[in-house]
C-alpha cells in the first residue's frame, strides 16, 4: 500500500490541497509538524484518527512532491498559524507542552 491508497486531492477539500483521506488534514501540516520537531508519536496523540500509515504516507508524498511543503502553515512559539485565502483571517492553534 503506497501513499496513493491514502493521500487525496479533491478540490472540495482544503482547496484540493493534498490531505489524509478522509480528513482535512493537509499533507503539509504534518510534514510540517515533523519538520518542526514534533515525533510521530505527538502527531498521533493531537490526531488520534490518524494513524502511522497515514503520517508514513504524508511523508511519501512530501518526498515525491516537495511542493506539498511549501508555506502552507506557519509553525512558532505562539502555536500553529493556519492561514486563510484572505489576509484578513488566520487562525491559531496553540501548541501543546508537555
Amino acid at each position: 500500500m503506497g501513499w496513493e491508497d491514502r493521500i487525496d486531492t479533491n478540490p472540495k477539500v482544503l482547496g484540493g490541497k493534498p490531505a489524509v483521506k478522509g480528513t482535512r488534514i493537509a499533507v503539509a501540516l504534518v510534514c510540517e509538524l515533523l519538520d518542526a520537531g514534533s515525533s510521530v508519536a505527538d502527531v498521533l496523540d493531537s490526531y488520534p484518527f490518524l494513524s502511522l500509515g497515514d503520517i508514513k504516507a504524508c511523508q511519501l508524498y512530501a518526498e515525491k512532491h516537495g511542493a506539498a511543503r511549501q508555506g502552507q502553515v506557519e509553525i512558532d512559539e505562539d502555536g500553529i498559524h493556519l492561514p486563510s485565502k484572505s489576509l484578513a483571517w488566520e487562525k491559531t492553534l496553540p501548541l501543546q507542552s508537555e
